[in-house]
């Protein structure tokens, strides 16, 4: 069975959609539920503005990207920030076992 890259994203495009959702969520529960241990309210509130807003606009963009505009320009916009976290994270496991295999023993 021959399966395209163009098919494939669409496939996996909304359970990474779902993902994005959960992650979202997660963090505005962890604003509202932390927002009285705050001691610099303007640094607190710009940081939450990255970690809530900028995966929001990812999320909308390319939902309306899919359905009015460019679906496969969409589809990067949602796989390339997810793709490079998960790069990241490959990395860095790859970095722990490097250093467990030099100074494990």
């Amino acid at each position: 069975m021959h399966i395209t890259f163009s098919s494939f994203l669409s496939k996996i495009y909304w359970p990474l959609v779902g993902l994005y959702i959960i992650y979202l969520l997660v963090f505005i529960m962890l604003y509202f539920t932390q927002i009285n241990d705050w001691s610099d309210r303007g640094y607190y509130n710009m940081m939450n503005l990255k970690k809530i807003g900028i995966p929001f606009a990812i999320l909308c963009g390319s939902i309306y990207l899919k359905y009015n505009g460019n679906e496969k320009t969409g589809h990067y916009l949602l796989f390339i920030p997810a793709g490079g976290a998960i790069l990241l994270l490959l990395l860095g496991f790859l970095m722990i076992l490097i250093m467990a295999q030099f100074f494990g023993k």
